[in-house]
């Protein structure tokens, strides 16, 4: 293996992230209405199809997100 792919390697994050689908209110404070961790999931809540929801976050439209929650920040908001 090369230098560089193997020093490529040791610097990719390991962390975790889980990833959450919301349907959220068109206003400025994008309030939740539905959250599920799948596309299908979240579809099903809103009656609609997994494709719907993926094809109006990608395209950025208002109401519909994905986020991604990392690892450091499940362990910085855990209670001991």
């Amino acid at each position: 293996m090369s230098e560089r792919i193997s020093k490529a390697l040791r610097t990719v994050p390991t962390q975790k992230t889980i990833k959450l689908y919301l349907k959220v209110t068109k206003d400025k404070y994008e309030l939740p209405l539905a959250v599920a961790e799948s596309p299908r999931e979240l579809a099903m809540m809103c009656g609609t199809t997994a494709n719907c929801v993926m094809s109006a976050i990608s395209h950025h439209h208002k109401g519909w997100l994905k986020i991604e929650i990392g690892e450091e920040y499940e362990q910085s908001n855990s209670v001991e």
